[in-house]
């Protein structure tokens, strides 16, 4: 894979799923098979989310047009696809499903849970900046950690040779740190930053500058 030349093996894979797009649907025809080369090392990198983010562009860009009536088609497609997941994955799946932040191992699972009974907790603004799921957080060891028992769990313990994930989700962070009121704000946010693009998009999937 292209790991070893980024920071983490996530940005050598959002790069190539750039790359995989734009030969796929704008590069000339000669060059289709640069596309398929960035689908075989994103699939080399085992990242369920990376290869469920590639096949999701893969499909979503098939119509020229996007319509409303596609949610029909599109809905049996993602539980088709929740339902293969599940049986040709069934650990990660029970990691993420059906394990919570008690009897979890994992310590992205953890944190997804405990972000939300954080948000509870705490509603509406979270625990505050630099206390959860950030990197701030493992750097002045925030205590929400061993409030919600969680650093018990090897890459969330607090020790400085074992933070490994103690900021490795987003969302967690996102909703943990400032609850359900910033993260509702937050996706506003990016709502009005992207929905002009998104609607160019679904009017015109070929349009080349919505890529960018």
């Amino acid at each position: 894979t292209l790991g070893g030349l980024f920071p983490k093996q996530t940005t050598g894979n959002l790069w190539l799923m750039v790359y995989f797009v734009y030969y796929r649907y704008y590069g000339r025809p000669k060059h289709k098979w640069k596309s398929w080369l960035a689908a075989v090392w994103i699939a080399t990198s085992v990242k369920v989310k990376d290869i469920v983010g590639m096949m999701f562009a893969a499909v979503l860009t098939i119509p020229q047009k996007l319509m409303a009536r596609y949610v029909f088609v599109i809905g049996p497609v993602v539980l088709l696809m929740l339902l293969l997941y599940s049986i040709l994955l069934p650990d990660h799946y029970s990691h993420y499903f059906e394990e919570d932040s008690k009897t979890t191992k994992v310590a992205r699972v953890a944190l997804n849970y405990t972000s939300v009974a954080i948000g509870r907790d705490h509603f509406p603004l979270g625990v505050g900046f630099g206390q959860f799921a950030s990197p701030v957080s493992s750097d002045c060891n925030s205590n929400v950690y061993h409030l919600y028992g969680i650093d018990r769990i090897w890459g969330s313990t607090g020790d400085k040779t074992d933070v490994n994930f103690m900021y490795d989700t987003f969302w967690p962070m996102i909703l943990g740190e400032t609850g359900f009121l910033g993260t509702f704000l937050y996706i506003l946010i990016l709502y009005f930053a992207f929905s002009p693009f998104l609607k160019r998009f679904c009017i015109s999937t070929s349009d080349k500058l919505v890529m960018f």
